[in-house]
Formats: C-alpha cells, sequence, structure tokens
C-alpha cells in the first residue's frame, strides 16, 4: 500500500495580517485557519503533519518515512478535500513524478498559490541538490518546474487558492466557508430563513425540520435536534439542544436544553445549566451551574444560580437564589412540585423541600420541610388616617 503523507506548511509571516498570534491559529467558524487547510486531506490521508518554512530537517525527515507528499499552505484554507482527491487519482494514474494545481488566472503563469503531490524520492534528491537552509514556496515551485513528467492543472475555482494574508481575505474566508457549511445543513432537512445573517460552525449538528431564524449563530460542538425553532437573535455555543425546543432571542452557553422546552426571548443560560423538558425558561431569566426539573417554570425576571430544582416547580417573578456571601459560591435545593411565590430571595445554602410553598417577598435563610408554608416578611400594618395627621396629603 502507498503510504501518503499530507504536510500543512507554515511561512510564519504575519506582517499584512497584524495580529499578536499567527494568522493560521485564527478561527474561522469553529478551526483554526491550519485546522481548515489540514482537513482538505482527511480524505486521502491520517498521517496529517503540520510543520514551518524553518523545520527544514523534520520536513526531510517526514518525506524520507512516505511515497507521496501532498502540501498544501496553513494560510489557503479553501482548498475542497474533492479537488486533492482529483489530483491524487490522476498523479497515480498518469505515474507522474509530481501534480499540481495552481491557482492562477492564467495557464502560462504559476502563482504562489498552489497544491503539490510529489513522490517522495524524487523531492528528496531534488531537495539535497539545492544549497538551502529553510523551505519556501519559491523552493517547492523551482523543485517542481525542475522535474520531469508533471502535471500542472489551473483550477477552476480561484477562490480555492485564497490566502488568508490579512484581516480582507480573512473576511472572504468566512464567506466562503460559511456559505458550504450552510449549504450542507440545508441539504439535510435544515431550515435557514436568512443564511446572510446566519453563522453556524463546522462541528455543529441540526436536525431535520428545524427552523433557524435571522441573526442566528450556533458554535462549537453545539447539537440540535429535531422540529426545533433556533432565534432570531441568539447565539448557542457548545449547546445541547433536544427536538420540538424553542430558543427565542437568547444566550446559551455549555448548557443542555431538553425536549419541548421554551427559553427566551432574553434569557441567558450560563456554563453549566441543566434544563429538562417541557421546561419554561421566560424572559430576563438567567440561569447558571443549576440543574432544571421537568415540567418547571421559570417564567420572567429571574436569577437561578448554583442550585437544583426539582420537578413541576413554579418559580414565580423576580426571585433570586442568593447563591454568593462575599467569599463562597453556596448551592440551594428546591424539591419537586414547590412554589415559590414573586419577588422571593432563598439565601444558599437553603432546602426548600418537595410541595412546599414560600410566600411572595419572603427571604428564606433556614430549611422549608415538606407540605408546609413558609412566610418570611413583616406582617402588614394599617394606619388609619396617618396621611391627613401627618399633614402628607399631596
Amino acid at each position: 500500500m502507498i503510504k501518503i503523507l499530507g504536510l500543512v506548511i507554515s511561512d510564519n509571516n504575519n506582517s499584512a495580517f497584524k495580529s499578536k498570534s499567527m494568522k493560521e491559529s485564527h478561527n474561522v467558524l469553529g478551526q483554526s485557519i491550519q485546522q481548515w487547510s489540514a482537513s482538505s486531506m482527511t480524505g486521502i490521508t491520517t498521517d496529517i503533519q503540520a510543520i514551518t518554512f524553518e523545520e527544514l530537517e523534520k520536513f526531510r525527515q517526514l518525506v524520507g518515512k512516505a511515497d507521496m507528499v501532498v502540501i498544501n499552505w496553513a494560510d489557503q484554507p479553501l482548498i475542497a478535500s474533492e479537488t486533492i482527491q482529483g489530483l491524487l487519482d490522476r498523479h497515480k494514474t498518469e505515474g507522474n513524478s509530481a501534480s499540481a494545481i495552481f491557482g492562477s488566472c492564467r495557464r502560462e503563469a504559476i502563482s504562489e498559490a498552489a497544491i503539490y503531490i510529489f513522490n517522495s524520492s524524487e523531492l528528496t534528491a531534488k531537495l539535497d541538490a539545492l544549497d538551502v537552509l529553510n523551505l519556501s514556496r519559491e523552493v517547492l515551485k523551482q523543485i517542481f518546474l525542475s522535474l520531469k513528467d508533471t502535471n500542472k492543472i489551473l483550477s477552476e475555482d480561484y477562490r480555492e487558492f485564497l490566502a488568508v494574508t490579512d484581516r480582507i481575505a480573512l473576511a472572504e474566508a468566512v464567506s466562503v466557508l460559511r456559505d458550504r457549511i450552510l449549504g450542507e445543513i440545508m441539504l439535510s432537512g435544515v431550515t435557514i430563513m436568512d443564511p446572510a445573517s446566519t453563522y453556524i460552525d463546522a462541528n455543529v449538528y441540526i436536525g431535520e425540520d428545524t427552523i433557524i431564524l435571522p441573526n442566528t449563530i450556533l458554535e462549537g460542538n453545539t447539537a440540535i435536534g429535531e422540529d426545533c425553532t433556533i432565534g432570531p437573535n441568539s447565539r448557542l455555543s457548545n449547546c445541547k439542544i433536544g427536538n420540538n425546543a424553542e430558543v427565542v432571542n437568547s444566550v446559551a452557553i455549555d448548557s443542555s436544553v431538553g425536549d419541548q422546552t421554551h427559553v427566551g426571548p432574553f434569557a441567558y443560560l450560563r456554563p453549566g445549566s441543566m434544563i429538562g423538558s417541557n421546561v419554561k425558561i421566560g424572559d430576563f431569566v438567567e440561569i447558571k451551574k443549576a440543574v432544571i426539573g421537568d415540567r418547571t417554570k421559570i417564567s420572567h425576571l429571574t436569577y437561578v444560580g448554583d442550585a437544583e430544582v426539582g420537578s413541576n416547580v413554579n418559580i414565580g417573578c423576580g426571585v433570586v437564589f442568593v447563591n454568593y456571601d462575599g467569599k463562597h459560591k453556596n448551592r440551594t435545593v428546591v424539591g419537586d412540585n414547590s412554589f415559590i411565590g414573586c419577588n422571593t430571595n432563598l439565601v444558599s445554602p437553603v432546602v426548600v423541600h418537595k410541595d412546599a410553598y414560600i410566600a411572595a417577598g419572603s427571604t428564606i435563610t433556614d430549611e422549608v420541610p415538606e407540605n408546609s408554608l413558609a412566610i418570611a416578611r413583616e406582617r402588614q400594618v394599617i394606619k388609619e388616617g396617618w396621611v391627613i395627621k401627618k399633614n402628607m396629603k399631596r
């Protein structure tokens, strides 16, 4: 079996990109530019290595262990795997010593943008004959031109050979890759209402008959089930969303949402939020590092942090889980079928057992037993005629 080596080579030239980190490390829709460049070879070999122009000796060692070498540049993220596979097939069929696809607009001109395939023995021999200290695009082009029995192809899609050398090229690369990703997702049975305002990372999964509304961003390893509605104006990062769920005008990070659960509008699920099925997380609700049981309702203006909330719980408007004592974050537990009245403060650590009720306006600092009603507020006092006596009438 022919051993094929994939090489992704970086020139370490960051002058036009103007960044504290190397251009190849910048994120484009869930992967670095270099990872996109490497992914173009995943269909032809599992041995893919990344090196820089300065690593000439490492280049020699790697090439010496393979029969063929496929070379892409680390700043060329748009090369399609089908393009390289097609070149490799022709290289093998025609028995060439080297093959290349160039991104030039004229067949006579050989641009700097290229994909190379070399037979390792001939590449090594030519490289040994050259007196060079480092690799370069020019060196590899010189070797290619010096070999006999080569195959030179001009790319039909010049965009494939876009090199991300500055921020303008980065934006162009994002546009091309986004179109590819969204196209694959739509062909899999997902409706994207406005592709122009939708950004979805490469590793995101979306089930059939889900609808993605405008201005939605899906990041990381997010997985969304079937028959969901996501958006508008929503961002999900590394989230798992069940079937028939809705996320409206909301942000969720490192969280999970169960089947038939509604989130939003204007909800914020912070890392560690685990929301059950048939749950309502309403407007201006923030959840952080909390487990919310099935059929629970948290409808508006509530903060739930560092908590375990059971099933079929109703949490009223304005409830605050007071989880921070100035030094430590403490945990609150609310049992199944409990009712937490509006404007309640649950001062952690505290336990509200199942089937308990908390009266509106209470500040709860002690354990509430099962089937109990807790009232923690001043009793209302009426002073008849007080306004007239104090001359406070307006």
